[in-house]
């Protein structure tokens, strides 16, 4: 299952090397995707459009997601406030709360029947 997120950004959003410095290779032009892979197997895209302010993360996996999200977000609050700019994000579409309740349900049921938990 592929899960999407978009990111409108505000003000205008940062070229993917001022938010990444050292982490990228840049040939001629800066890159507006930029691929995480995790070591346990997943990959999120990060994709910055051009023309607006938003930026789409995919992946397979939401927990992926969800922690290269936070990342993003923590990166774009240090560039706006070295920048003294207010920094605000809006989810377009909504977050999707549901699958991600749905994963700490899991992760906490593990817990249960591991017995490392009293539920």
């Amino acid at each position: 299952m592929l899960v999407q997120v978009t990111i409108d950004a505000s003000p205008c959003e940062p070229t993917m090397s001022k938010l990444f410095p050292g982490s990228l290779v840049l040939d001629h032009a800066p890159p507006q995707a930029l691929g995480l892979s995790y070591l346990c197997g997943p990959t999120v895209t990060v994709v910055a459009s051009k023309g607006t302010q938003r930026y789409r993360l995919q992946s397979n996996s939401l927990a992926a997601l969800a922690s290269s999200l936070n990342w993003l977000l923590w990166r774009l609050e240090d560039y706006f406030k070295a920048q003294n700019h207010t920094f605000t994000a809006k989810f377009n579409p909504p977050f999707p709360l549901n699958e991600y309740f749905e994963i700490i349900d899991r992760h906490f049921q593990v817990w249960c029947m591991l017995g490392s938990v009293s539920c």
